[in-house]
């Protein structure tokens, strides 16, 4: 399977169960259950790391930058064309599943993904990521 190119984001009934690099499908992080302390017949759900993991900051179209998550082995990749058009399908896609599991209606989805630009540039560099957090 090109580098890429999956779903990273799974869901099941309860919500977000797995997220998985977005370069190999190695799982970063697993949704664990772990029995409530104050009142142990509440089961709580959260997603714990599951292996190390780097979240890589990426530059968007509009000069926005966004953080994808791939698996400590898979964190010196470079991007191309192809693989610019595979995190910017994944980073939509990822948002699709997101918005469908909370219960938003098609239409809705649809005019929230086309008001955003999610094509990826390229990586970003460490001087951009500084500038954008002191805003």
């Amino acid at each position: 399977m090109p580098s890429f190119t999956h779903d990273y984001l799974i869901f099941d009934e309860f919500g977000l169960e797995r997220i998985l690099c977005m370069q190999c499908a190695k799982p970063i992080k697993t949704r664990s259950e772990v029995v409530s302390k104050l009142n142990p017949k509440v089961v709580i759900r959260e997603l714990a790391k599951h292996a190390d993991y780097r979240e890589i900051p990426v530059i968007l179209d509009d000069e926005k930058i966004a953080f994808i998550m791939v698996c400590d082995e898979c964190k010196f990749f470079s991007i191309d064309e192809e693989k610019a058009k595979n995190i910017s399908d994944q980073i939509v896609n990822g948002l699709r599943l997101q918005l469908e599991f909370e219960g938003k209606l098609p239409d809705l989805i649809e005019g929230i993904l086309k008001t955003q630009n999610y094509n990826v540039k390229r990586k970003a560099e460490v001087f951009e990521v500084t500038a954008a957090l002191r805003g």
